[in-house]
């Protein structure tokens, strides 16, 4: 069956929603398709700093996203070979920012306040467990052929846009390079409730500096789930870097057999165009 609809947006992951709902809201009608069954809930994205928050105001989320998010003023940075902390303020630029401040929340709840706001305005569309699968591209628009549970179907679109991530069927199906590299660690991010981190000294978000490791701990809800974020080796796999996480945390936490880890997610970190 085809359909039309005057753009459709390829992943409905944060970029894509955000893109999506920009031009919804200027009238513009928007089909956003999905391979996953749902949004990835996996540990990403956590902070949103004053000029991500101007964007949340533009598209007209910023009173959910405050609703949804833990506020905070300040950015500890600890050294822990030097034994000293910084903290740094967004306060700083509150004359150039109605926002200075930061909200901390999961890329996965950003998603959702998207989508709701999205699906509220007319001619839209969210298509979860719709793979793109092949592109035309026209005189007068493109043709995306996509899989469904009835088999292929086709979309008729004027614009077609790309937000579906680092693997990105639309950049291989149009043959683009992906210039740059990878970083050789690898990231291993954690959902984790822990109550001590108070105690330790920190404030609603880190970035701990030791020569050789360093990690990231913020707040990301209201019910005391924190986000710590840390380096690894590059030269193990996955389900080691999962294997380790105890003793990492151990390393990083005091007593982190009191900690219960809600969430993990190891990842590489690329820079490329």
């Amino acid at each position: 069956m085809n359909r039309q609809s005057e753009v459709v947006v390829v992943g409905a992951g944060p970029v894509g929603s955000v893109v999506a709902l920009g031009l919804a809201r200027a009238g513009i009608g928007v089909t956003v398709i999905e391979s996953e069954a749902t949004v990835n809930a996996d540990p990403r994205a956590a902070v949103y700093l004053p000029v991500s928050l101007e964007l949340l105001d533009r598209i007209g989320i910023i009173d959910d996203a405050n609703e949804a998010g833990v506020h905070n003023d300040l950015l500890q940075v600890n050294y822990r070979d030097l034994g000293e902390s910084v903290q740094l303020s967004p306060s700083v630029i509150s004359d150039c920012t109605r926002f200075p401040y930061q909200l901390h929340f999961g890329q996965d709840v950003l998603a959702h306040i998207v989508h709701k706001h999205l699906l509220e305005l007319p001619d839209t569309q969210i298509l979860f467990n719709t793979p793109l699968e092949a592109l035309e591209q026209g005189p007068d628009g493109v043709t995306v052929t996509v899989g469904t549970a009835r088999g292929q179907e086709q979309l008729r679109c004027d614009w077609l846009v790309g937000c579906d991530g680092g693997r990105s069927t639309v950049r291989k199906l149009l043959g683009l390079e992906f210039q740059g590299h990878t970083w050789p660690e690898r990231f291993v991010a954690n959902n984790v409730y822990y109550d001590e981190f108070e105690e330790q000294g920190y404030g609603l978000a880190n970035f701990y500096c030791d020569p050789g490791r360093w990690a990231v701990f913020a707040v990301i809800s209201r019910d005391g789930l924190w986000r710590v974020t840390y380096n690894e080796d590059g030269d193990i796999s996955d389900a080691e870097a999962l294997a380790r996480i105890p003793e990492r945390l151990a390393q990083l936490l005091p007593g982190s057999g009191r900690c219960r880890i809600a969430a993990s997610s190891p990842y590489r970190v690329h820079e490329r165009i």
